[in-house]
């Protein structure tokens, strides 16, 4: 394997796994180390910290892309079979790294005047029986929150748990029109708890204002909205493509913390989870999670940005991303201007 100048491309010489295939062109994307001792860099490097860092307990085949300090994108592996995905620019499930797509196309009318955030969810989807008590009294704030009273019944995610005739798979559609013939579970804006099927809801709005031509949204974008996941987890991109994505989603704005946020302090403003007090390195992040793989995210909501992804099933995914988020985060502190 050759590395040019730490450049795109990063080539494989014949014979090497993948030989002779190039990164996409038009990348804007620096390859920091095709592998362990390759010329070039002398000493620890925000790459070889990351590198290290991806090797976390219970995951495997880690690769992430981040932002560096003078602006440019570079994406790094723990071994061969994470690198083979970058090189062949495999497609990665985003899972939940999908909701802060949707909550900065809902931002973007917000901050143009075209939506509000105290909007009523009933009034914004007409087309849905809001027949539940309570559901007529969720904002498009509380949904955007995960405020809006719409968690796990009996322990059961609506998302997989909808009554219909697929229940027990996916279906983001299903669950929304379910949802909203059901009862909160709580008042509407008290209580922060993480609901998939309120952004199911938001994906629900953006396919209705495309489908009426009042918005022009991305091709992944909804692409992912009408897959089985949907607006809660439907994305699927390469690490480079992901990490872009999400940058354009900074900087992020604050949401006022609902009256009870999460029990450690945290709460949700724009999808993005707002840490106080970071437990998990950067003061915002996201994690999505699906049966066989975690995906992370971590910002300083100014310009710096990590995604990773990993194949793995930790017991505790929350814990297993704080820890990562923990070391890869003091990686990009150690390189310089890290949040």
């Amino acid at each position: 394997m050759v590395c040019e100048s730490a450049a795109l491309p990063c080539t494989v010489a014949p014979g090497a796994p993948g030989g002779g295939r190039r990164m996409r062109p038009g990348l804007t994307v620096v390859l920091a180390l095709c592998v362990a001792g390759c010329a070039g860099t002398e000493g620890p490097s925000d790459a070889d910290c990351l590198a290290a860092a991806l090797q976390q307990p219970a995951l495997r085949n880690g690769a992430v892309a981040w932002t560096r300090a003078d602006g440019s994108t570079a994406v790094t592996a723990a071994n061969w079979r994470g690198w083979w995905r970058l090189l062949r620019d495999q497609a990665y499930p985003a899972a939940s790294l999908t909701k802060p797509l949707v909550a900065h196309a809902i931002r973007g009318q917000v901050e143009r005047g075209a939506l509000r955030l105290e909007a009523k969810a009933a009034d914004l989807l007409p087309g849905l029986a809001w027949s539940g008590p309570g559901t007529q009294d969720i904002t498009l704030q509380h949904l955007l929150q995960h405020t809006a009273g719409l968690g796990r019944r009996d322990g059961r995610d609506p998302l997989w748990h909808h009554g219909g005739t697929s229940d027990g798979v996916p279906d983001c559609e299903a669950a929304a029109q379910y949802i909203v013939t059901q009862p909160t579970l709580r008042t509407p804006g008290v209580q922060a708890e993480y609901s998939n099927v309120g952004y199911c809801l938001l994906g629900l709005l953006l396919r209705q204002q495309a489908g009426a031509g009042e918005l022009e949204l991305p091709a992944a974008l909804l692409q992912a909205l009408h897959a089985p996941l949907g607006a809660a987890g439907g994305w699927r991109a390469t690490l480079p493509e992901m990490h872009a994505a999400l940058a354009r989603t900074l900087p992020l704005r604050h949401l006022e913390a609902p009256p009870q946020p999460l029990p450690d302090g945290s709460w949700y403003a724009w999808s993005w989870r707002y840490w106080p007090k970071p437990a998990a390195g950067a003061p915002w992040t996201h994690t999505g999670r699906l049966p066989g793989f975690l995906a992370v995210a971590l910002t300083d909501g100014r310009s710096r940005l990590l995604v990773a992804h990993f194949d793995g099933d930790p017991a505790d995914y929350h814990a297993a991303s704080q820890r990562f988020g923990r070391q890869a985060w003091g990686c990009l502190q150690s390189a310089g201007g890290g949040g």
